[in-house]
């Protein structure tokens, strides 16, 4: 429920709506325009698949730009036009479009996906004392969007062909800067408090001119041990997932002869998984504890690394077994995604959230590819089998790295003498 103090705020919600339409719509829409229009190679399939991966390198420069003078209402409706514009160029060039220029496009599409979520979660952490229900809110409408997002996106394209539904998704984006801007979305004049703190003892993150630095974020992140938990997590997160979903779908028709309905049931189940995810964070969890939180959460990669095991061994419960490990990845996502967001809103200094955020999104991102063609090459060798037991000995690497001090372990002596030089 949104508060009082921020009900002039109620349009950022629905502007998430039609952005995280938009974004479904076109995951579908562009891999089959390539696929089908263009008859894109192997090759230039994963070339398209990963440009997210280059722009992300992007986001420190995005963060630290938003952070100096927090235009982050402004840095939203800039990113939700620019991409109208985009898709927008598409439908134009349709007729005569080929993949460099497509992969170009979306070079600079993903790049502004990139640029309003930095600037997302920066005014949220901004303006709400407790981001934590309004993630949790968010993270509903996120699932909505996963769940609608693609049938609809089917529907529209059997229906109406590309052109038009690249329009839908450009409405949906000029729908989201609308009602960003409609609302006259203004900084909330209270500070942001750690769990634990009286509003008097909390100060303007403004004040701490001393975290504004080039490489403020790395050492940052390096010598707050919860940080760098965080963020060894949403890596391993990130990459154990990935080695994961990347044999889904070619072994529900390899290994296991699934219908198109068949497959599609996971991938529902999977969005249940995230709505589940949002309730539990909104009504069960208060906010408090969590690092500890996230790590409960993280043993859903154990949990559907076995759930993927055991569904090449007993094929008459096959369909059940992929049911849950799409639930358990999902389920995970949403509620690792959701704490250590909110961790990072709340403990982090404003003036420093932008870039610490944007190291998070390439971390994440950069270990996007790198899971899934390991999950490519490991299931060729070894089938499900290699992936599901090899998932299982990163899951334990990526958590007990989780635990490491590394300013303690690796970095003191050198962050000392850095102060020292300050």
């Amino acid at each position: 429920m949104i508060s009082a103090a921020n009900r002039k705020d109620s349009g950022l919600p629905i502007a998430h709506l039609f952005s995280e339409f938009g974004f479904q719509f076109s995951y579908i829409i562009i891999p089959l325009i390539a696929a089908r229009a263009l008859n894109a190679s192997g090759f230039q399939m994963g070339i398209l698949m990963s440009v997210g991966a280059v722009s992300v390198l992007a986001a420190p420069f995005v963060g630290a730009a938003f952070d100096k003078n927090r235009k982050y209402v402004a840095g939203m409706i800039v990113s939700d036009m620019a991409r109208a514009i985009l898709y927008f160029a598409i439908i134009m060039s349709f007729s005569y479009i080929n993949m460099y220029f497509l992969v170009t496009l979306m070079l600079g599409i993903t790049f502004f996906t990139i640029s309003f979520d930095i600037c997302r979660t920066s005014y949220v952490a901004d303006n709400y004392k407790s981001p934590h229900n309004f993630n949790s809110l968010l993270l509903l409408i996120t699932s909505a969007a996963e769940i609608i997002g693609p049938g609809a996106a089917s529907l529209s394209l059997s229906s109406m062909g590309y052109q038009a539904s690249l329009g839908f998704v450009c409405v949906s984006f000029l729908l989201s800067a609308f009602f960003i801007l409609y609302p006259k979305l203004n900084r909330a004049s209270f500070y942001t408090c750690n769990y634990g703190q009286t509003e008097i003892d909390c100060k303007p993150y403004s004040d701490d001119k001393k975290s504004i630095g080039a490489l403020s974020a790395a050492y940052y992140i390096i010598r707050n041990r919860d940080i760098f938990s965080f963020f060894v997590l949403a890596i391993g997160w990130s990459f154990c997932s990935r080695v994961l979903m990347s044999v889904f779908f070619i072994s529900s028709v390899k290994n296991f002869g699934l219908t198109d309905y068949e497959v599609s049931l996971p991938v529902v189940i999977g969005g249940v998984g995230t709505i589940l995810s949002a309730l539990i964070c909104r009504f069960f969890f208060g906010g408090r504890n969590l690092l500890a939180f996230n790590r409960g959460f993280f043993f859903c990669i154990f949990l559907a690394a076995v759930s993927l095991f055991f569904s090449d061994k007993i094929s008459s419960l096959s369909l059940f077994l992929l049911c849950c490990f799409m639930f358990l990845l999902f389920l995970g996502a949403g509620a690792c995604r959701t704490s250590s967001l909110t961790y990072r809103q709340v403990n982090v200094n404003i003036d420093l959230l932008g870039k610490i955020n944007s190291y998070f999104f390439i971390g994440t991102n950069v270990s996007i590819p790198f899971g899934a063609m390991l999950g490519g090459v490991m299931y060729d060798c070894g089938g499900l089998e290699m992936v599901s037991v090899s998932s299982l000995l990163m899951f334990f690497v990526f958590l007990s790295m989780s635990f490491i001090d590394p300013e303690k372990m690796f970095f003191r002596s050198y962050l000392n003498s850095r102060d020292q030089e300050q």
